[in-house]
C-alpha cells in the first residue's frame, strides 16, 4: 500500500499544517536572532554619528582656541592659557550633547613660538549603553605656529604738544607712547634684530611731517636762500585736494618746502624761525632693522597742534607701491597684490584736529582758508572730513588700519576713529598708558599671523 499525503474526503495533505507552522517559527527565531546584531549595527552607527559630530566640533574649538593662544602668546604668554581655555569654551559649552569635558591643556614653547591646545571630552551613548558601553570619548588636538606671511607696518603718531602732558594715571604720554611701540616691537621681533619680511616705517605728525631736508627733489619752487642759516629742516605743506588724501607720488604731484613767514601775524613764532614746530624727527620709510625702528620711536619729541589727516595720509605714503623709488631705502613697499606680505597702519592719537587761529601748519594760516573756510571750527571739521576721506582710500587700497585713540573721551572723535578702523575690533581706546602698551601688544599680536600645522 503507497504512502499518501493526502487523508479524508477533501484530499488535503495531512501533514502540511504542522510544516508550516515548524517553518513560521524557525524564521521568528532567526528574525529574532538576527535583529540583536542589527540593532547593535544601528546603535552603533547612530552612537559613532553622535561621536563624530562631538569630534568635530571639539577639534573647531580646539582649532580656535590654539589660534586664539598663539596671538596671546605673542603679545603676553600668561595670558595665553586663559585667552585659549576662553575661545575654546565659547566653541564647545561644558555641557555638549549632554557630556563633558575631561581634559584641557595650553602650552607655549617660546623658543619655538609654537603653542599646542589638546582636549579631550565624553558623550553618552543612544543605544550602545545596552551592551554595556554608556560613553565613548573623543579627543583633539592642534599647534600653531606664525605663518610665513612677510608684514609692512607703518606706525603713525601723534607727537603733538599734548603728548607733553600726563595720563589719567599721572604718566607723561610721550614716554608712555615709546613703551608702547617698543612693546610692539618686543612681541613681532622677540629677541631679533631683523625678521624675515618684515618691515616698518614711523611717520611722527603734528600739524605737519619732517620726509628729511635732503629731500629737495620732491618739492616745487624750492629756494634755499628762504630759510636763512638754518635752512630747511624738511617739513612740507600739504598739496591742494584731491592730492593731499591720496598717495600720488611727489614725480606726479610735488610738494612745497614748509615754510613759516616772518609776519607779525605768525605771533605764535617770536624766533622767526621757518622751521617753528616742524617736528624733529622725520619720517623713517620701510626698514627691517628693529635698532633702528626702536631709535628713531626713542628720539620722538612732542610739540604743536594737530592735524591727524595729515599724519595718516603720510603713513599711507610709506607703503603705497606708487611711491617705489621714491623713498630711496633699503625696501621698497611691494605691490599691493603681493600675497607673502600684509599691509598695515597704527595710527594714534591723544587729540582732535586742532588748529590754533595765528599758527602756521601744512595747510598755511586758518585766514589763508586753504581748506574752503577762515572759520576753526569749520576748518576743522573739513580736517576730519578729509581724515575719514583718506581712511575709505587706504583700505579701498588693501592695507589694514588700526586706530588708538589715547586718554581721550570725546564721543565724535571716537566716532571719527572707530570708522576710520578697518574693522570694529581695529579699533582700541586707552585711557592710560598702561592700556596703550596693551593695545599696542594686542595689535602686534594680531599682526603675527599663525597657522595650523596640525
Amino acid at each position: 500500500m503507497a504512502c499518501s499525503l493526502r487523508g479524508g474526503a477533501s484530499g488535503a495533505p495531512v501533514a502540511r499544517p504542522a510544516l508550516v507552522r515548524d517553518q513560521a517559527g524557525g524564521v521568528a527565531l532567526l528574525f529574532g536572532l538576527a535583529m540583536v546584531p542589527l540593532c547593535l549595527a544601528l546603535g552603533l552607527a547612530v552612537d559613532g554619528g553622535l561621536a563624530y559630530s562631538a569630534k568635530s566640533r571639539l577639534q573647531a574649538a580646539v582649532d580656535a582656541a590654539v589660534l586664539a593662544g598663539g596671538r596671546s602668546a605673542a603679545a603676553d604668554p600668561d595670558t595665553m592659557i586663559g585667552d585659549a581655555r576662553m575661545y575654546f569654551r565659547a566653541n564647545y559649552p561644558a555641557d555638549f550633547m549632554g557630556g563633558r569635558v575631561t581634559a584641557f591643556d595650553a602650552v607655549y614653547d617660546g623658543a619655538a613660538r609654537t603653542v599646542r591646545v589638546d582636549a579631550e571630552a565624553v558623550v553618552p551613548t543612544a543605544f550602545m549603553r545596552v551592551a554595556g558601553i554608556e560613553e565613548v570619548t573623543v579627543r583633539a588636538a592642534a599647534a600653531a605656529v606664525p605663518a610665513q606671511t612677510g608684514l609692512e607696518l607703518a606706525l603713525v603718531l601723534d607727537v603733538t604738544g599734548s603728548m607733553n602732558r600726563q595720563d589719567a594715571a599721572g604718566e607723561v604720554k610721550i614716554d608712555a607712547l615709546k613703551t608702547a611701540a617698543g612693546s610692539l616691537l618686543d612681541v613681532i621681533y622677540r629677541d631679533r634684530d631683523v625678521v624675515d619680511d618684515v618691515y616698518m616705517s614711523v611717520v611722527p605728525y603734528n600739524t605737519e611731517v619732517n620726509v628729511g631736508s635732503a629731500r629737495t627733489g620732491w618739492l616745487d619752487g624750492y629756494d634755499p636762500a628762504a630759510f636763512g642759516a638754518a635752512g630747511w629742516a624738511g617739513c612740507v605743506e600739504e598739496r591742494a585736494a584731491p592730492d593731499d588724501q591720496s598717495d600720488a607720488p611727489p614725480s606726479a604731484a610735488p610738494f612745497t618746502a614748509f615754510l613759516w613767514p616772518a609776519s607779525p601775524a605768525s605771533r605764535h613764532n617770536p624766533s622767526g624761525d621757518p622751521n617753528a614746530h616742524c617736528p624733529s624727527t622725520p619720517i623713517l620709510p620701510l626698514t627691517a632693522e628693529r635698532a633702528t625702528i626702536e631709535d628713531q620711536i626713542q628720539g620722538l619729541v612732542a610739540d604743536g597742534f594737530t592735524m591727524t589727516n595729515v599724519g595718516l595720509a603720510w603713513g599711507w605714503r610709506t607703503l603705497s607701491p606708487r611711491w617705489q623709488g621714491e623713498w630711496d631705502a633699503a625696501h621698497e613697499p611691494v605691490d599691493a597684490d603681493d600675497p607673502l606680505i600684509r599691509k598695515a597702519v597704527v595710527f594714534m592719537t591723544d587729540g582732535q584736529a586742532d588748529w590754533g587761529a595765528n599758527y602756521y601748519t601744512a595747510y598755511g594760516f586758518l585766514a589763508d582758508g586753504r581748506l574752503g573756510t577762515t572759520n576753526e571750527q569749520a576748518a576743522e571739521a573739513e580736517v576730519n572730513r578729509r581724515l575719514l576721506a583718506t581712511c575709505d582710500a587706504i583700505k579701498a587700497s588693501g592695507v589694514e588700519i588700526y586706530t588708538v585713540m589715547f586718554d581721550l573721551s570725546d564721543p565724535d572723535i571716537e566716532a571719527t576713529y572707530r570708522r576710520c578702523a578697518s574693522s570694529p575690533t581695529h579699533f582700541f581706546d586707552a585711557p592710560t598708558g598702561a592700556e596703550l602698551n596693551a593695545a599696542f601688544r594686542s595689535i602686534a599680536g594680531r599682526l603675527n599671523s599663525l597657522r595650523l600645522v596640525m
